[in-house]
């Protein structure tokens, strides 16, 4: 069977993942009261450059191979939005 991604138990992948949310009261904490934001266009500088979009609780992941690399969030489509953490 094949399937797209690590193994289980492989030491030569790793995931990167992390949510995107609109920080309401600019702590660079997610809380209750934050809103989480969907199909945000996520991109990994990876060779290919790699694309994804966050889900409905503001989710996203890719699996790679272990090394360095660079994630974006693409929100030019949100006036008035800006990434506030890590600045």
């Amino acid at each position: 069977q094949y399937t797209v991604g690590p193994c289980s138990n492989d030491p030569d992948w790793s995931k990167i993942c992390g949510y995107v949310y609109h920080d309401l009261n600019k702590n660079c904490g997610f809380d209750s009261s934050d809103q989480a934001l969907k199909s945000i266009k996520i991109k990994l500088n990876s060779s290919p450059i790699r694309y994804t979009y966050t889900n409905t609780n503001g989710y996203y992941e890719f699996w790679v191979l272990k090394g360095t690399y660079d994630v974006e969030q693409i929100i030019s489509n949100y006036p008035g939005l800006g990434q506030l953490c890590p600045g």
